[in-house]
């Protein structure tokens, strides 16, 4: 794809107020080589992302586990991390879609233990796990941030949880695999 198709695609998505990212699905590969694409040989994916707020927040899906569990993620460039509301999160009830660890046969936990905290002072805490995550047509294996605990202004936003785009060094568990830091 050439610079001129990307702008005339990035504005079109905006002109609907859609927003798309491109992801070099080729960083992906080189920290996972058993990642696989269903929909792209070319190297690039698309993630349609949605406007919910007037700008503030978009939206995007993806789809989590063996059970493809799909949940609606913000694309945060300030953060490094995937986390997403889960069943382990007590506090997290009231919210209709969790991440549910037990349906999918692909899960790993772990013990290792994570706790992010924004500069508008939300908190997402829990522990760490693996499991193949689909994006915009590329699978791959990739560690999650699990919620057993977050603050009440988490709660009440349309968010599922948040996919950080932001540079590797802002990983709150440093040396986990999160290949979506920018480049």
């Amino acid at each position: 794809m050439d610079l001129e198709q990307l702008w005339s695609d990035t504005h079109s998505a905006r002109q609907s107020k859609d927003v798309f990212f491109l992801l070099a699905a080729s960083i992906n590969l080189l920290a996972n080589p058993t990642a696989t694409s269903s929909s792209s040989t070319s190297g690039v994916f698309y993630a349609v992302a949605t406007d919910i707020s007037y700008d503030s927040e978009y939206l995007s899906p993806i789809v989590i586990g063996s059970q493809k569990q799909t949940m609606n993620v913000v694309y945060d460039t300030g953060s490094s991390d995937l986390w997403v509301f889960s069943t382990q999160c007590g506090v997290c009830s009231g919210k209709s879609n969790l991440f549910n660890p037990s349906l999918s046969s692909t899960y790993v936990g772990s013990s290792t233990s994570f706790d992010i905290t924004y500069g508008d002072g939300s908190q997402a805490s829990g522990h760490t796990a693996t499991d193949n995550i689909a994006i915009g047509g590329v699978t791959f294996k990739q560690t999650i941030d699990i919620t057993t605990s977050v603050s009440s202004n988490l709660l009440s936003s349309q968010l599922d949880g948040i996919l950080g785009l932001g540079f590797q060094a802002l990983e709150d568990v440093q040396g986990t695999c999160y290949p979506f830091y920018m480049f």
